[in-house]
């Protein structure tokens, strides 16, 4: 009777730390993991933009951005700037022409590196169906030919991906969970189902 008390007080304690290294494994190894490689490729096309887009015609670099983005869920747009912040090409057609001058636009031309941010989109736009949007936003600049700095290319990523993200790993976890419940519970009444046919076995038997 000791022992199976140990028994079931051990199972208790695995189960206990199965959940919690589950939870901790897939919150804080795997989302942030999953997280940075969302970062890691707007970076990588970041950097292929910058080098790309200053070699094709105008017409070419909207047609460019406009299947990258199509092709590429988590990016919320792609946008070349000139360096007044005035949108050359954007994604998103309808949005061609727009000024986006503002300060880590001003702060990634006067350092020439790369700037990484959070962007809350059409503030002043209140019927925009952008407005208050939160982006994490990645600017570089882009030379001309002549190794002149011509402007910025910008990468927005959609916290609302992030966002979704973290929550399937939630649901992920709280499904795993249940199942080793679920597994835990099947063990132990069939266990405590064998130990009745063995007592009724031994109450006959006497």
């Amino acid at each position: 009777m000791r022992s199976e008390k140990k028994f079931w007080l051990l199972l208790l304690i695995v189960s206990a730390l199965f959940i919690i290294l589950l939870t901790i494994f897939l919150m804080r190894i795997i989302y942030p993991f999953h997280v940075e490689q969302m970062k890691s490729r707007a970076r990588e096309t970041v950097s292929h933009l910058r080098f790309a887009l200053p070699r094709l015609s105008p017409e070419s670099r909207q047609e460019y951005l406009e299947t990258i983005s199509r092709n590429t869920e988590e990016l919320s747009y792609l946008l070349l700037m000139d360096i007044h912040g005035n949108t050359l090409v954007h994604s998103n057609p309808i949005r061609v022409g727009m000024n986006f001058d503002e300060p880590g636009f001003r702060k990634c031309l006067a350092t020439g590196e790369r700037i990484e941010q959070i962007y809350l989109r059409d503030q002043d736009n209140p019927s925009s169906p952008y407005h208050n949007e939160k982006t994490l936003d990645i600017l570089e600049p882009y030379y001309s030919l002549k190794g002149r700095i011509d402007g910025v290319v910008n990468v927005g990523i959609s916290l609302k991906i992030i966002e979704k993200a973290r929550v399937n790993y939630i649901i992920i976890s709280i499904g795993g969970t249940l199942l080793w419940l679920l597994f835990i519970s099947g063990f132990a009444l069939t266990h405590f189902r064998i130990m009745a046919m063995k007592r009724r076995a031994e109450q006959a038997l006497i």
